[in-house]
């Protein structure tokens, strides 16, 4: 028998985060935690998780003020462990809204500027002003947050859905459902109240309602067809999953950031003017939803429990440019006054086989923009290989 290895500290330490990394990938994949660790996010490829994120050198080289190639946000497609291949949908930032971005104008006292523009909703936020100081964590948060094309079924403005390109389904309404992102991100841009966390709140729980919840996503077009076919039964757990995650990081946020995160999402479900969706009171998610659905269609139903007559939206949080001055890049459109406490999350008195009501534990400490929208929109991917 040969002589026993000397166990070092060093081998130790080494061992253990290997134990921690083999723990994690046998318990559920999409466990609420406050911190997201990308090494052991399984939607992320190696070389993201060794990254810490899908395009970290086009996040460093914008927030640096250098004008990057076109497209350059957008992540390649890869292999999932379902035998499909997926892309990434930028749920915040859009592809085209980082390009534009890199060749913004900096000016005087923080400010910066949009690129003479003339096509499309571009058109409108031609020059813009905003604050330079939230470019980088607009666009951590913009990186984190990405949901996979082969399942990706997009609100469009009005109350449909629309297959995001690559999902297998029609991609009629999709134009409008990427702008009402694109508007978002401007109105962000230019919030003096903006915070890291905040951003990075926004961001995902930007990228939750703008996907289209189940009993809509299966009225689109070709929706057996989706791409990521494992998909279509744990769709509305997915989103569920988001709300939880959701939960957990806006908690962890002080009253004047969740403030600014309530104000911009009241101002988000406006502009998508979907008459039987809203946001659960004081919260920047909708409640959650019915699990289940019929064999090979998307799976999802109503909220729980059932949702009352009017949309019922926190009144102490305005939308985003609710204030009456003239310049809202300049002025602090944060709410005035004291901040309402908010109560405990509300448990739904009867909840479906699979199904369980958001919980919210405050997370200890804050993590990077990137990390909190990862954390909440990882039930949107799918495991990759």
């Amino acid at each position: 028998m040969g002589r026993l290895k000397k166990s070092t500290p060093k081998a130790t330490a080494r061992s253990r985060t290997t134990q921690l990394i083999k723990t994690s990938r046998t318990q559920a994949p999409f466990a609420n935690k406050p911190f997201h660790h990308a090494t052991l996010d399984r939607t992320l490829t190696p070389s993201q998780a060794k990254a810490g994120g899908f395009r970290t050198d086009v996040v460093e080289a914008v927030t640096s003020g250098k004008k990057i190639k076109k497209g350059a946000f957008r992540s390649p497609s890869n292999p999932t462990k379902s035998g499909h291949s997926s892309g990434y949908h930028e749920a915040f930032g859009t592809t085209d809204s980082v390009d534009h971005l890199s060749r913004r104008t900096k000016g005087s006292k923080g400010l910066s500027s949009m690129p003479a523009m003339s096509r499309g909703i571009w058109k409108k936020h031609s020059g813009a002003t905003f604050y330079e100081r939230n470019v980088g964590p607009v666009m951590q948060a913009s990186d984190g947050a990405r949901t996979d094309t082969a399942r990706m079924v997009l609100s469009v403005p009005g109350g449909g859905g629309a297959g995001h390109s690559g999902s297998g389904m029609s991609q009629k309404g999709q134009a409008s459902g990427h702008d009402v992102l694109r508007d978002q991100v401007m109105r962000t841009l230019k919030d003096p109240a903006l915070t890291p966390s905040s951003a990075g709140v926004l961001a995902g729980t930007t990228a939750l309602f703008s996907t289209a919840p189940g009993e809509v996503a299966r009225t689109v077009d070709r929706s057996s067809k989706m791409k990521d076919q494992g998909a279509r039964a744990s769709y509305e757990a997915n989103r569920n999953q988001g709300k939880r995650e959701a939960a957990v990081h806006f908690q962890a946020l002080t009253p004047p950031e969740q403030a600014t995160v309530m104000t911009h999402m009241n101002t988000f479900v406006q502009a998508m003017g979907h008459t039987t969706r809203y946001l659960e009171p004081g919260r920047p998610h909708s409640p959650m939803r019915d699990e289940r659905g019929k064999p090979g269609q998307i799976h999802g139903g109503g909220y729980l429990p059932k949702p009352p007559a009017k949309q019922a939206t926190a009144p102490s949080f305005p939308a985003f440019g609710a204030s009456s001055s003239s310049s809202s890049s300049s002025s602090s459109t944060a709410p005035k006054g004291p901040v309402p406490k908010l109560g405990p999350l509300p448990t739904f008195s009867s909840t479906p086989p699979g199904s369980s009501p958001a919980v919210a534990k405050p997370a200890p400490k804050p993590a990077t923009p990137g990390a909190i929208a990862m954390a909440i929109t990882q039930s949107l991917r799918a495991e990759r290989t």
